[in-house]
């Protein structure tokens, strides 16, 4: 725990200090943005324009859609998998706490390497569109592991598992939830989160503003709520 406390701290510093260091660097094309802003000629919208534009424009309204339903669909799987953390560990805190750290780590050895040798090759030699899906692609083919073994526990399913494997089957589903959460999250990182910007390349500079300021500040959020609603509303029926 100590160790994890010390890498967040030393990594907000770094953050804090490539900050400053970018600021203090376009400096200059600052001061070249406000003299255009006393001039008139920069542009401000509110949020509800924003948000109108993404409505009537289908590209951004499908790039809305794309952060949406990563946004709903991690939620989902994310709060299961924990669920059955918990049942699997029970009150044994510091077990359950070094597998979610060797989880963290493996998912942090996937994204370097994906971000350093795979991302910008299937950029250049797969083109745009798989990229773009192989995101949703994980998600998909782990999800069609990780929900039957949900669904199988308790049942007879759980005991035939036993006695052929020797191993619990919710053990097995914990192993598969943390494959899935390490390889989605280092694919979102990487691949998802570059896909995306690329995305946005194409659009006129003040389409460009008005998309980020929806698409990235609300669009992740309102999906991360939606998956918690759909949560609840599945526990109630």
């Amino acid at each position: 725990v100590y160790s994890i406390l010390l890498v967040a701290i030393l990594a907000a510093f770094l953050i804090m200090i490539i900050f400053f260091y970018l600021n203090r660097r376009d400096n200059k094309q600052m001061t070249t943005e406000q003299t255009l802003e006393k001039k008139g000629l920069s542009q401000h919208f509110t949020l509800w324009e924003c948000f109108v534009d993404m409505v009537y424009n289908p590209y951004l309204r499908y790039l809305a859609l794309i952060v949406l339903g990563y946004n709903l669909v991690f939620n989902l799987t994310d709060v299961l998998w924990t669920n059955q953390l918990h049942l699997h560990f029970g009150d044994q805190a510091r077990e359950l706490n070094a597998y979610v750290s060797k989880v963290t780590l493996v998912k942090g050895i996937l994204a370097t390497l994906t971000a350093v040798f795979l991302s910008g090759l299937s950029l250049r030699h797969l083109g745009w569109r798989f990229t773009a899906l192989v995101t949703p692609m994980i998600l998909g083919v782990t999800s069609l592991l990780f929900f039957p073994l949900i669904l199988g526990e308790n049942t007879w399913i759980s005991d035939l598992f036993l006695s052929l494997f020797n191993t619990p089957l919710l053990a097995m589903t914990v192993l598969i939830g943390g494959i899935q959460n390490a390889m989605t999250r280092a694919s979102k990182y990487t691949v998802f989160d570059a896909t995306k910007e690329i995305a946005f390349i194409p659009l006129p500079k003040h389409e460009k503003r008005k998309a980020k300021a929806v698409i990235d500040g609300i669009g992740s959020r309102i999906g991360k709520s939606a998956g918690s609603v759909t949560l609840q509303v599945m526990l109630i029926f």
